[in-house]
């Protein structure tokens, strides 16, 4: 024997030997002392003289020491593996771990100061912390964090240059005033947010451009090359006060100059300026000069104040030019001038009278109405908008009487009349109508594929027809089409089902499954499925009134075998009817040459838990057997 669950047996008891008058022979005896010498040398001696060989297994225990644990040999033993790792590690209030060989660095939970402190263990030696990204490697790959040992400045170096090489970034020099210490940055700062200050900062820039730069706080005086800003006035260094400034407006203590080209903006968008154009147009220049904008110009009499005291001059984009008077609180178009490429195409519009004292000669086409309809110089017309002669009337798309102004409306191509035509003869593209006005009729209301009673019928498409026959008998008629319902004597058919006279249905159910189900039948019946043949049936349903029922498979004893399967065994139910034998739970039954028999099939699985309510009856290895509900296996018949 050997170690078995901290407890060591020998291979022979002395006693047992003795009982049972075994001698204590030296080969036996030898046996014996080789099994203890073989188990004192798999143990431990507390001397560590017998050390470990292999990975010891404590069985789930851990180590109680209340000492301290340490290696065989310092630096040589490691806590763990890459493929086999520890857990948690909980260290207690106050307790560090300790790097290097000289304990320089500790890092543990302080309770003094209720933080994690990383510390220089080592008096008067200062902190070197190492970040290190990819291995710290490459160049920029590390950044170093410094604390002197002695002034407790701190620094955060980069191997930007090469690798190892530190440049210092930043510099916190502490002092015991906090309004005192400084921050140092060797390179460039940029700011997202706000800069606020509550000291001085001073220092010169570098740049007088200064981009980034919003405000330089409330100023006394302000000297720029030979602007001077002072006070409320801003003026050159020989005419200080040129500009007063004062809530809402400035005044000018001296002229306002502008260059060829240069002139002043109004607006807050500067929607409008006035320059003199001296090189070009040698105008006085006004302009709105927003893309898309109309020029608008309005001129006051009286403050404007009255109707018709303002008038405006408009130049809309695109070039029409209007003259418009306030009219009632809105502005309303007098003369309107649109001009064109063409000068003869161009035209004046006046929305009101025109009065000419002399001749009007016109070369083009004047509109209007006439005052009197006797114009003898006249001799064209042009495009009226309206015209009456007699009692016709012509007015837009339409042709009328005095009394129906709207009878004809004329389109392109199309001619719609609003009453009644009355026709000798009615010729459609050169094919005279023949049919009369009750034939026509006949036509009114149908629609192609439908049928409307004592209308024409108008087949579809395809030559198919849909409406509901008013007579079974239609000896025309080749196909039904889809059919929402069909009853055929005393069978009717609707969606999946199919309903005999007596109120039996066959139905089918979304699972692609057929019932047959029996209604209203007062004496019961015989319902028999046949197949293959009509002397027999596969399944005989009987009933009589309301009293018991009978299902018979394979009626009339033909040889027909019935067979039930399942997922695992093709015969979970067999019935043999040539043999008349019953098979349950095999793949392949086997009846041994017998007829009038049972055979039931190995167990797959053998009952492991004892049943409910009943027990179970199994074969297993050809045993019949019987698991009751208490547990008890008996084997009711041997294999």
């Amino acid at each position: 024997m050997a170690w078995s669950g901290g407890n060591f047996t020998g291979l022979h008891s002395w006693t047992s030997d003795r009982d049972a008058n075994i001698k204590i022979t030296a080969p036996r005896h030898e046996a014996q002392d080789d099994v203890f010498i073989a188990g004192i040398n798999s143990a431990i001696n507390k001397d560590g003289s017998n050390a470990f060989t292999a990975a010891a297994d404590f069985g789930g225990y851990g180590l109680s020491e209340a000492g301290t644990i340490t290696p065989k040999t310092a630096s040589a033993s490691d806590i763990g593996s890459a493929a086999l790792e520890f857990g948690d590690v909980y260290l207690g209030d106050d307790k560090d771990v300790y790097y290097g060989n000289d304990q320089d660095y500790t890092f543990g939970y302080n309770t003094t100061l209720s933080a994690m402190t990383l510390a220089s263990a080592v008096e008067g030696v200062g902190f070197n912390l190492v970040w290190q990204a990819d291995q710290g490697d490459d160049a920029k790959d590390q950044w170093r964090w410094v604390i002197s040992g002695s002034t407790g400045v701190m620094t955060l170096a980069n191997d930007a240059s090469s690798a190892d090489s530190w440049i210092t970034h930043v510099t916190f020099t502490p002092h015991a005033t906090v309004a005192s210490s400084s921050v140092a940055f060797a390179g460039g700062i940029t700011v997202a947010g706000t800069i606020n200050s509550s000291g001085t900062i001073t220092g010169t820039l570098a740049t007088a451009a200064q981009g980034s730069v919003t405000s330089l706080g409330t100023l006394t005086a302000l000297t720029v090359d030979n602007i001077s800003i002072n006070g409320t006035t801003i003026g050159h260094t020989s005419d200080t006060d040129l500009i007063t400034l004062a809530s809402g407006y400035a005044t000018l203590a001296g002229d306002i100059r502008f260059g060829d080209g240069l002139g002043t903006k109004f607006g807050g968008d500067l929607d409008y300026l006035i320059y003199y154009d001296e090189s070009g147009a040698d105008s006085l220049t006004i302009c709105a000069c927003v893309e898309g904008a109309a020029f608008k110009l309005d001129m006051l009499a009286d403050q404007g104040d009255d109707n018709a005291d303002k008038w405006r001059l408009q130049i809309a984009d695109g070039g029409v030019l209007t003259w418009e008077s306030l009219i009632s609180g809105s502005f309303v178009a007098h003369h309107t001038l649109t001009p064109h490429a063409t000068v003869a195409s161009s035209t004046m519009a006046f929305a009101g009278n025109v009065t000419v004292a002399g001749t009007i000669n016109s070369t083009g086409t004047i509109t209007g109405t006439l005052a009197t309809a006797a114009q003898g110089s006249v001799t064209s017309l042009g495009t009226l908008t309206a015209l009456t002669v007699d009692n016709i009337i012509v007015n837009g798309t339409t042709i009328g009487h005095t009394g129906d102004t709207d009878l004809m409306t004329l389109a392109s191509g199309v001619l719609t009349v609003a009453g009644e035509i009355s026709v000798t003869t009615l010729d459609i593209g050169g094919t005279n109508v023949t049919s009369t006005a009750a034939e026509l009729n006949l036509v009114d209301g149908s629609s192609a594929n439908s049928v409307v009673n004592s209308k024409a019928v108008i087949y579809g498409s395809s030559g198919e027809l849909a409406g509901t026959l008013s007579t079974a008998a239609q000896t025309n008629v080749t196909s039904l089409g889809t059919l929402t319902a069909l009853t055929v004597d005393n069978i009717g058919i609707n969606g999946d089902t199919i309903t005999f006279q007596d109120g039996e249905t066959i139905q089918r159910s979304a699972e692609d499954m057929i019932f047959y189900k029996i209604n209203g039948s007062a004496s019961g019946g015989r319902h028999q499925f046949n197949v293959g043949a009509s002397n027999w049936s596969a399944l005989l349903i009987s009933q009589t009134g309301d009293g018991p029922g009978g299902i018979i498979v394979n009626d009339n004893g033909i040889d027909r075998d019935f067979q039930v399967e399942s997922t695992d065994e093709t015969h979970c139910l067999m019935l043999d009817a040539g043999d008349n034998n019953l098979a349950f739970c095999t793949s392949s039954p086997s009846y041994g040459g017998g007829d009038g028999i049972i055979m039931i099939g190995d167990a797959n699985t053998v009952p492991g838990s004892n049943p409910s309510g009943g027990g179970v009856l199994y074969a297993e290895s050809g045993a019949l057997k019987y698991r009751g509900s208490s547990g008890t296996v008996t084997t009711i018949a041997a294999a």
